[in-house]
């Protein structure tokens, strides 16, 4: 890992300590995208799933589908959708 992405990991998980939970999927969307390392990208987004954001449902459902960071499991992946769609149908 170079300097700069030590830095804005850094920075992610302080912001995430520190309350802005979002920063959980911007960690993952990071480690997924920049770093290529899909088991720290799949742990951050289950955590930020568990923080009850709908969003992450969304991303870990393509974790799953992919298998990013995991194993491929279609039925994980559609279990999320619906879940995710009924969740999303209630807060509209």
């Amino acid at each position: 890992i170079d300097r700069d992405s030590r830095k804005a990991i850094y920075w992610y998980k302080k912001a995430a300590e520190n309350g802005y939970e979002s920063a959980y999927y911007l960690l993952a969307k990071f480690y997924e995208v920049v770093e290529k390392n899909e088991a720290e990208a799949f742990k951050h987004i289950k955590y930020y799933i568990e923080k009850g954001y709908l969003k992450g449902m969304y991303v870990l459902l393509g974790y799953y589908k992919r298998g990013i960071g995991t194993d491929i499991d279609k039925e994980k992946a559609a279990n999320l959708f619906k879940i995710a769609s009924k969740i999303k149908k209630l807060t509209q």
